[in-house]
């Protein structure tokens, strides 16, 4: 059969996207295909994920194999023409043995037969009812990727290392945090049925894959919970993507994420106190974490006073920094605000993830949340960071190097 090398090379690709590296069970080391006439179905899974891709091709004869990924890529990465010859080869059992690549030189790929026990992607768990309307698919995408940087794998709660989708009257909210910080959007490119949290290694291979690709429908695998004779779906276990030629399937986490709106106000921080210029905060923010290189968390004081922003490292008896950059008040603002003790590697990712950058402060408290907001066509974004204690981090780094000084 002849098949796109270039097609071929990228439906691959995806596959190994979830792959994993060291499969506890062999089988999810492999990627199945199946040929038929016209087409041929490339296959993956980790069991947290699933994911099928169809490429077409002419001249077909069907069969079904397992084969490495990782090798049939290399393979696809050293042909330069534009369509390669591929079939299965038959032993004397009439079983796949090996996978023939053609197109000048002759690749021979030891396949293996056991296509029944590799596992199938479960389309009948999910339910038309529990499906999520993607109305701005590349809005949509652009706001996941943005968010990303706020999760963390370090939490007891794994809610922590996913995206929570949370529907509201009127618009869809996607929200991330790792505690210190929370990142909101809000936007009306999509809308669900259910909330859910979809795990951010998945939302990255989503992104991935489907970045060239129309997402035709998305369905949620539901557990359905009865109320007066009736069912409800209301906990999401599943959801999947397609497009017209490709399927992905993720397995959900469980929702356990905290209540964000005691801690973001919207209303509150849609008013805007200061406007920064995104490039030369972000210049001044990598001078100050450059100089500290050597410290694991580098803290600052943000003192807000009239036009400027005045930024000072931790001083006293370590090494420090002093900078300033000008602002643009908005709004009715105090003459001066302080901020003690922010992080600035959040602050960093934070603005990094920003088209624009608008400040929100409370007044009167050097250690409440520090708010970023970003207004983009599709969507707004939030973001919170909690600032902490210079003092409570000289400490800590005190103690550190009293256990150090004590174990030489």
């Amino acid at each position: 059969m002849q098949i796109s090398t270039h097609e071929f090379k990228r439906a691959v690709e995806n596959c190994l996207l979830i792959t994993p590296k060291k499969p506890k069970l062999s089988i999810l080391g492999l990627l199945k295909l199946d040929a038929g006439s016209n087409s041929i179905t490339l296959s993956a899974t980790n069991l947290e994920e699933h994911y099928s891709v169809t490429v077409p091709v002419r001249n077909g004869e069907e069969f079904s194999a397992l084969i490495q990924g990782d090798q049939l890529l290399k393979v696809l990465k050293n042909i330069k023409n534009e369509t390669v010859e591929l079939d299965g080869e038959r032993n004397e059992t009439s079983d796949i043995a090996h996978i023939r690549i053609v197109s000048g030189m002759t690749f021979r790929l030891n396949a293996e037969n056991s296509v029944e026990d590799f596992p199938g992607i479960p389309r009948d768990d999910f339910r038309k009812s529990a499906a999520v309307e993607i109305l701005d698919q590349k809005v949509l995408f652009e706001i996941m990727k943005k968010v990303l940087f706020s999760t963390t794998q370090q939490n007891v709660n794994k809610a922590y290392s996913g995206v929570l989708f949370s529907q509201k009257d009127d618009h869809l909210e996607v929200v991330t945090t790792d505690i210190h910080r929370l990142t909101v959007v809000t936007t009306t490119s999509a809308q669900t049925k259910a909330d859910f949290v979809i795990p951010a290694e998945s939302v990255k291979n989503l992104t991935r894959m489907f970045r060239d690709a129309a997402i035709t429908e998305v369905l949620l695998a539901t557990e359905p919970q009865k109320e007066s004779g009736s069912e409800k779906p209301v906990d999401a276990t599943m959801i999947m993507f397609m497009t017209s030629h490709e399927c992905y399937v993720s397995r959900l986490l469980k929702n356990e994420f905290p209540n964000y709106n005691r801690v973001i106000d919207i209303g509150i921080v849609e008013k805007s106190w200061f406007e920064i210029e995104r490039k030369p905060l972000l210049e001044k923010l990598k001078t100050l974490i450059d100089f500290h290189a050597g410290m694991k968390i580098v803290s600052a004081v943000f003192d807000f006073v009239n036009e400027t922003l005045h930024i000072s490292t931790c001083g006293g008896a370590e090494s420090s920094v002093q900078t300033e950059i000008p602002i643009r008040p908005v709004n009715e603002n105090p003459d001066a605000v302080k901020i003690t003790g922010l992080n600035l590697k959040y602050l960093q990712e934070a603005v990094s993830s920003m088209g624009s950058v608008a400040v929100n402060l409370i007044e009167g408290a050097e250690l409440k949340p520090f708010y970023l907001t970003d207004r983009q066509p599709g969507y707004r974004l939030y973001h919170l960071i909690m600032p902490m204690r210079i003092e409570n981090i000289r400490s800590r780094k005190q103690i550190a190097e009293q256990k150090a000084t004590k174990a030489a």
